[in-house]
């Protein structure tokens, strides 16, 4: 990857816990730092909370909320990008979104995946998806919380990071 490419991208991930308790300081932090792409973690929204309740002012947002309690991601897009949703899915909670820059166009991944959720089958499902956007996007970024250590733990996830690189 060129790290020369993402220059004038400013790209963020929060792992928030609930995106609604502490809505007004995220995005504060997000317009004073002029962030263009953010990601969020454990957003704990519902199907239930419209975008009125975390709209900000000059970014498209993007959802995948959990059918219960918890968990969710959402990605925050500054309009100025052309974006959409390439997919997204529960289980292994996913968002992958196609950013077209001026001279390439980049998938965004965030995820998140539970604690008490199988490391395996988190890692089947990116062995599944991995060479299909690396096949289409000139570079992608990913980002999230899936609760592992890929430093320091041998594991499917591991393994496929590791292969995908």
């Amino acid at each position: 990857m060129n790290s020369d490419k993402f220059k004038v991208l400013k790209f963020g991930h929060i792992n928030c816990r609930s995106v609604l308790s502490g809505f007004h300081e995220f995005s504060t932090l997000v317009q004073k730092n002029n962030l263009d792409i953010v990601g969020i973690s454990e957003t704990w929204l519902s199907k239930d909370i419209s975008n009125d309740h975390i709209r900000m002012n000059g970014y498209n947002c993007y959802r995948c909320d959990r059918d219960g309690r918890g968990g969710g991601v959402a990605v925050f897009v500054n309009n100025h990008y052309n974006s959409s949703i390439i997919s997204f899915g529960q289980g292994l909670e996913y968002i992958w979104l196609k950013v077209q820059l001026p001279k390439q166009k980049v998938a965004i991944g965030i995820f998140y995946r539970p604690p008490h959720s199988s490391v395996t089958e988190a890692g089947n499902t990116f062995d599944n998806m991995l060479p299909a956007i690396l096949a289409e996007y000139d570079d992608i970024i990913l980002a999230g919380d899936i609760n592992v250590n890929l430093l320091s733990v041998c594991n499917k996830l591991t393994t496929v990071y590791s292969d995908n690189r």
